[in-house]
């Protein structure tokens, strides 16, 4: 199980962050996920706003599962005023959440600039998910 092909807003700054927070990952927030290649070319080339500002919470938080086959769980920061879309930090298996422990790091404290990209996310490795256009 994977999340397929994914359409994320990534921050501009993404290779600053990705080393600032010891990410594995490429930082993003997901806008759609689990949708085949041609799928989401064919979506993302509908999508109008290709660049977004967003603010992140403070509190760092274990996620509920996001979806209905959700191959991991994940602990990072919600955006803020949405109780939809999150930027994660770290992607764990499945296993019992009460296991999961993790000490509170606060976010980047700047609004994240981030422009529209479609992400090859086939591979349970998040190490290996790569971004295929933006």
């Amino acid at each position: 199980m994977s999340y397929k092909h994914s359409i994320w807003y990534v921050p501009y700054n993404y290779k600053q962050l990705k080393n600032e927070f010891n990410m594995t990952h490429i930082p993003h927030i997901t806008l759609k996920t689990m949708m085949e290649r041609d799928e989401c070319f064919d979506l993302f080339d509908k999508l109008v706003k290709k660049e977004f500002y967003f603010t992140l919470q403070n509190d760092l938080v274990l996620f509920p599962s996001m979806y209905e086959q959700d191959p991991m769980q994940a602990i990072g920061w919600w955006v803020e005023n949405s109780p939809k879309y999150h930027l994660s930090l770290r992607y764990f298996g499945l296993e019992n959440p009460k296991k999961i422990k993790f000490t509170q790091i606060s976010p980047p404290n700047e609004s994240l600039q981030c422009f529209l990209a479609i992400a090859d996310t086939s591979d349970c490795n998040p190490e290996k998910w790569k971004l295929l256009k933006s």
